[in-house]
């Protein structure tokens, strides 16, 4: 069934499945300069072509390398069919490394192609690692809808789906310049979905473009010269907040001067709900003896603590 052969490079075919994306292939290249070939790549001869199913990095750094030819595991399509090869390339592919989102993605809607939508096997969902249901499918089929650069984001910051498809909530044609606008600043995926939340409602209220929302909003950023990229993604969602909520600053105010009638030590922190968008007050404290939770039920039994949690007409 399976044949070592010596294979012309210029003889290989594209990969048969698409499932590669944005791998860093530097350390294979050292080791293959340093230790040579050490995993053959696995071919299917079919009607007189290699195509490759598994090693198409290998196979592109030895002919970067110069190499006219290498020693390949070669399968005849006479014994293997293409549902076999692919169950192949995704366990060579599993062995070694975890895939990530967006091979997922690629791999999936191979899948689908191949055995169809309610036949992809067992195997495949637990070797890519994937749920098997509706919901995550359709996630990855919209995920491949991104832009690359949106998709490499993901990638490399270890998005989730459900915060990278946000992009999607967004006009097509506005997706690729919100991300450049967004990807300079060091976000996490809270920071980046709560951004991509506010950008969304402003937008949608104030009728106008979410790429002006950001550019109004970087504008009063960019002044700060003085500010680090933290300085400045901080000072962003606070402008962003305050154009959502309006009347955040006066709350903020109001609630500082309330709680500066509470007898805090040093240990004690009230803070409103985020940007008062919950009907909640939260305490941090530490209690080290019988006075600290004399004083901690002092407050809230005082007048002040009542006010705090009186929602204004």
């Amino acid at each position: 069934m399976l044949n070592f052969q010596t294979v012309e490079i210029s003889q290989i075919e594209k990969p048969l499945f698409s499932h590669r994306f944005n791998r860093d292939d530097r350390p294979l290249k050292t080791s293959i300069q340093n230790f040579g070939l050490k995993t053959p790549p696995s071919l299917l001869f079919d009607k007189g072509k290699y195509h490759i199913i598994d090693g198409w990095a290998r196979i592109d750094i030895l002919n970067k390398m110069g190499k006219s030819q290498l020693g390949c595991i070669v399968y005849d399509a006479s014994e293997m069919n293409h549902e076999n090869a692919f169950h192949l390339c995704i366990e060579l592919n599993s062995w070694n490394r975890k895939f990530n989102v967006v091979e997922k993605a690629l791999s999936l809607k191979t899948a689908l192609e191949i055995f169809g939508g309610l036949k992809v096997p067992k195997w495949f969902w637990q070797l890519v690692g994937i749920k098997e249901n509706i919901k995550t499918i359709y996630q990855y089929k919209e995920l491949l809808k991104l832009p690359p650069d949106v998709q490499k984001y993901a990638v490399n910051n270890n998005i989730t789906l459900s915060v990278i498809l946000g992009f999607l909530k967004f006009p097509k044609t506005q997706i690729e310049t919100l991300a450049h606008q967004l990807f300079v600043l060091p976000l996490n995926q809270n920071k980046l979905a709560e951004i991509l939340a506010l950008v969304l409602d402003i937008s949608k209220r104030d009728e106008i473009l979410p790429v002006k929302v950001m550019e109004c909003a970087f504008e009063e950023v960019e002044k700060r010269n003085e500010f680090n990229a933290v300085q400045k993604e901080q000072l962003l969602r606070r402008i962003l907040h305050s154009k959502r909520n309006p009347f955040y600053e006066t709350k903020l105010k109001e609630f500082d001067e309330k709680i500066k009638g509470l007898p805090l030590n040093k240990y004690t922190k009230i803070s409103p709900a985020p940007y008062f968008e919950d009907d909640y007050v939260e305490v941090n404290t530490k209690i080290n003896s019988k006075k600290d939770l004399d004083d901690l039920v002092q407050i809230l039994q005082s007048e002040v603590w009542k006010e705090l949690l009186v929602e204004e007409d």
